[in-house]
């Protein structure tokens, strides 16, 4: 998986790209940073704790077992904030398995993004997963270039 440091930094290009959206406001943007991380919070502590039954836990790293914790999730807010707190969650994961599935080789373990349909594993392979440096390096500098106040900082000073 690219590190953490990417997937975290996809969730600032996100925000810089829809700033408008109600989820990449201040007080739900923290979930869809939650989000990202959801995917490996049961799957890769698991791991760490019990490597024996990885293949096990691994499926909490699916888009449906992620589905069903954001659900689950979603339930512990007041009436008003459950939509934008799923849809925060969910587009902090589904930045996760975007990232997830662009990579080549998924470590010891293995990515069913499609299950419960397909036991089939699945990835684009666009890079290796030894490269995850710098997939976080370009996903930080977009992050940064997206960063509209970073931008008029930068613009003034030159100016």
């Amino acid at each position: 998986m690219p590190d953490l440091i990417s997937h975290a930094a996809s969730a600032f290009v996100f925000r810089n790209l829809a700033p408008k959206l109600r989820i990449c406001q201040k007080q739900f943007f923290v979930l869809v940073l939650l989000g990202i991380f959801l995917p490996d919070f049961i799957s890769r502590g698991a791991m760490i704790l019990t490597s024996e039954n990885f293949l096990a836990f691994q499926y909490f790293h699916t888009p449906f077992a992620c589905l069903f914790q954001t659900l689950i999730i979603s339930c512990f807010f007041v009436k008003s904030q459950k939509v934008t707190v799923f849809w925060a969650l969910t587009a902090g994961w589904m930045l996760h398995q975007a990232y997830d599935v662009m990579q080549g080789v998924l470590g010891p373990g293995y990515y069913f993004i499609l299950w419960p349909l397909s036991s089939q594993t699945f990835s684009f392979g666009i890079f290796p997963d030894s490269a995850w440096y710098y997939v976080a390096l370009l996903t930080i500098l977009t992050a940064l270039l997206t960063n509209k106040t970073l931008i008029k900082k930068i613009k003034k000073k030159v100016a």
